[in-house]
C-alpha cells in the first residue's frame, strides 16, 4: 500500500499525487464558486482561481489519517499561524501519522521568532 504524501496549508500550491489540505476562507470559497461570486459584491476577494482538489480541513481538530500512515508532510507558513498549544498538538499529530523514518519539512518565516 502506497503511503501518503500531504502537503498541509498548501494554499494555492496542490502538488500532483499529495493530499492538498487548507483551511483558509478562501479555499472553501474556491469549491461553492456561486458563494464566493456573492462575497466579492460585498468584499474585496481577489478573483484567484483555486484549485478544486484541495481537501478543506481544519487540522487544529488532529489529522484524519491512520497512524503510521504518512510518508512525507510538507508544511510551508503555516505554523505561525497556530497559537503554541495548537503548534504543539498539530507536531504530535504529525508523528503520530509519519511512519518510522518519515520525512517531515515546515517552513516558517523566522524559526526563532515562533
Amino acid at each position: 500500500m502506497q503511503k501518503l504524501k500531504l502537503n498541509i496549508g498548501c494554499g494555492l500550491t496542490v502538488l500532483s499525487g499529495w493530499v492538498n489540505i487548507d483551511n483558509s476562507l478562501s479555499a472553501w470559497l474556491a469549491k461553492r464558486s456561486w458563494l464566493r461570486r456573492i462575497c466579492a459584491i460585498f468584499y474585496a476577494i481577489p478573483n484567484t482561481p483555486w484549485p478544486k482538489n484541495i481537501y478543506f480541513y481544519d487540522i487544529r481538530k488532529g489529522l484524519p489519517f491512520p497512524d503510521n500512515s504518512t510518508e512525507i508532510i510538507y508544511s510551508s507558513h503555516l505554523l505561525e499561524h497556530l497559537y503554541k498549544q495548537e503548534a504543539l498538538f498539530f507536531m504530535k499529530e504529525c508523528y503520530r501519522v509519519l511512519v518510522y523514518g518519515g520525512v517531515i519539512r515546515i517552513i516558517v518565516p523566522d524559526l526563532a521568532k515562533y
